[in-house]
């Protein structure tokens, strides 16, 4: 990823939390092999430091104009990723702090650069710290107030948002008092204007908006990028089963519950850690298609799909950590959040309407309702184990099977449709909505 990307001349960029998917020392591994800057203010280390090959802001000199870039990343970083050892400070405390200092060192224009939440960005711009705010999203915007610029490109770069900036200094007169030569007796006075010129600085933008399918591919990443496939795709290409009817893979689908794709993971899980249940964050899944009946599913195609080299722990837990992993998991249900539990050895119904942290109606384990007091193998995968998407009260769970004993996820699952020569698109869903009368 880095070399491409140092091929591609980057100027600058700022980790959002899928680049600490891998722990906080492989982030940092790949800033270290960068040959451009790696910015983030907000994150610290344990000895309160930026990350190994991470610095807070970049400035760089264009025309005689100054333009400052700080780096922010999210704050629930260590929910949404599996960072370890690393601390998340409030974005927009770091950002007020960085911009002033970045001011007073004669930065003309103040950029945010990050993966921030709409809400975290929302704020940013309402606080006028920064001239711009620049980000990723699922959804490509841009705006801009007459004070503050926010935009993003979409999802996976399919849209590209560019921002043409023009800078200029210029002149005017300002009055200005000025005392005249006092009497011997007293100070003079202070009526008279006398003219001043100053210089003053402003900046505008325009926006424009970029489909990639438009974009001719540069020859020369193309030949590298088959280089990198050929090498993968001994491995890569080998068929596991196909799908026996058409697969409805859309985010959308999976974060509703109802993509029986996503349950076959879980049971894949299950079965591989002989686990009483087993429960994976539907975000883990990314695979955002639909597939053809009868298209062959291939290593690569699980790989595209369970991007994250996700692993499967086992956990000891009660059924009160159970029922409240499910309960985290239909907390932010209106929003399609990735959170949302995909479960196997499990059938749950839930009210969205009731508070949240109260929302589970009934909860069976196999054949039998799942009792408070005890105690249950759970399959999860490492990103839930570690209480990402707020699964915190899996973090303290004994370990049956722990990280370093763990398989890969997507073998599992590979070995499981194997064994089953196609992908059972039959499944009802497991977690399902059942409002109260």
């Amino acid at each position: 990823m880095m070399q491409l990307l140092d091929r591609l001349g980057i100027g600058v960029m700022a980790f959002g939390n899928h680049e600490f998917d891998f722990g906080s020392s492989v982030a940092s591994g790949r800033a270290l092999e960068a040959n451009f800057p790696v910015i983030l203010a907000n994150v610290r280390d344990q000895d309160g430091k930026p990350p190994a090959g991470l610095s807070p802001t970049w400035s760089y000199e264009r025309d005689g104009f100054r333009i400052a870039f700080i780096g922010l990343a999210r704050s629930d970083l260590l929910e949404v990723s599996n960072p370890v050892g690393i601390a998340v400070l409030p974005p927009l405390a770091v950002a007020n702090r960085e911009a002033r200092a970045l001011r007073q060192a004669g930065a003309d224009l103040v950029v945010a650069l990050g993966a921030l939440t709409e809400a975290e960005e929302r704020a940013l711009v309402n606080s006028g710290t920064v001239d711009m705010v620049l980000g990723a999203s699922e959804q490509m915007h841009a705006a801009f107030d007459g004070r503050t610029a926010a935009a993003a490109s979409g999802r996976n770069a399919e849209h590209v948002m560019l921002l043409d900036l023009t800078l200029e200094r210029y002149q005017i007169e300002a009055a200005v008092k000025s005392e005249l030569p006092g009497s011997p007796s007293g100070p003079g006075t202070l009526d008279d204007i006398a003219p001043e010129t100053q210089t003053r600085f402003r900046w505008s933008v325009d926006f424009r908006s970029v489909d990639t399918r438009t974009v001719d591919a540069d020859p020369d990443i193309v030949d590298d990028v088959q280089g990198y496939l050929l090498h993968l795709s001994k491995e890569l290409d080998s068929r596991v089963g196909v799908a026996a009817a058409d697969l409805d893979l859309r985010n959308i689908v999976v974060r509703d519950g109802v993509s029986p794709f996503a349950e076959l993971v879980a049971d894949a899980m299950r079965k591989a850690v002989r686990a009483d249940a087993a429960i994976i964050n539907a975000g883990a899944i990314r695979a955002d298609q639909v597939v053809a009946a009868g298209t062959p599913v291939t290593r690569r195609s699980l790989v595209q799909w369970l991007p994250f080299e996700d692993r499967t722990l086992l956990l000891r837990v009660s059924g009160e950590q159970l029922l409240a992993a499910l309960e985290n998991g239909v907390s932010q249900v209106d929003e399609h959040a990735g959170r949302f539990p995909i479960v196997s050895g499990l059938q749950v119904t839930f009210d969205p309407r009731r508070p949240v942290g109260d929302r589970v109606l009934t909860a069976v384990v196999g054949d039998k309702l799942l009792k408070l007091d005890h105690t249950y193998a759970l399959a999860v995968n490492g990103f839930i184990a570690k209480g990402g998407d707020g699964y915190q009260g899996m973090i303290k769970a004994p370990r049956l099977i722990d990280l370093p004993a763990a398989e890969l996820l997507v073998g599992q699952v590979a070995d499981y449709i194997t064994a089953a020569g196609a992908i059972d698109t039959t499944l009802a869903p497991r977690v399902r909505s059942t409002p109260a009368n």
